[in-house]
């Protein structure tokens, strides 16, 4: 698993199968495995693909509430927000990943980011990754700096950075 998650909310098959049954739909069997690992968790510092930020993982029981009102809960599902009124949601006649961006008109607003939840699933990265791939691709040079003592602490004990 490439992200770290905090407050799980565990969920069975039996609230999956009310869930569907409750909404007329079906869930990919992908992702019933994906909401078993997140659901309604905070992943720990990530992005996707180093464009898009994943704030939480909406609990199974809240997609209909969190679904905005310009879809349909029979074409998509609202799993995960930025924390900027964007969702990232699972379409559900193709199981592919859509980020929906509310501040751009239709059909604009709707991007394909991954095939499917897997695809997904792989492409979170934690920021850990995204500082060690930003040092080692690029030779930066500062003037003057300020750091956090607790980060540059962390960053030295990860071997990131050389003491003063």
């Amino acid at each position: 698993m490439a992200v770290q998650a905090k407050n799980f909310k565990s969920l069975t098959d039996t609230e999956i199968k009310a869930f569907e049954e409750r909404n007329k739909l079906k869930i990919p069997q992908n992702f019933i495995g994906f909401l078993h690992r997140y659901n309604g968790s905070t992943p720990e510092t990530n992005s996707f693909e180093k464009t898009y930020s994943v704030n939480n993982f909406i609990e199974l029981s809240k997609f209909k509430e969190e679904l905005p009102n310009e879809l349909n809960i029979k074409d998509f599902l609202p799993f995960a927000e930025d924390g900027c009124g964007n969702y990232f949601l699972l379409r559900l006649h193709d199981g592919a990943i859509i980020f929906w961006d509310h501040e751009i008109e239709e059909p604009d607003s709707l991007q394909k980011i991954a095939n499917n939840i897997t695809e997904f699933d792989k492409k979170l990265i934690r920021d850990e990754e995204n500082i060690n791939d930003i040092i080692s691709k690029n030779d930066v040079t500062f003037k003057k700096k300020w750091i956090d003592p607790d980060f540059e602490r962390e960053m030295i004990e990860k071997g990131l950075m050389n003491k003063k």
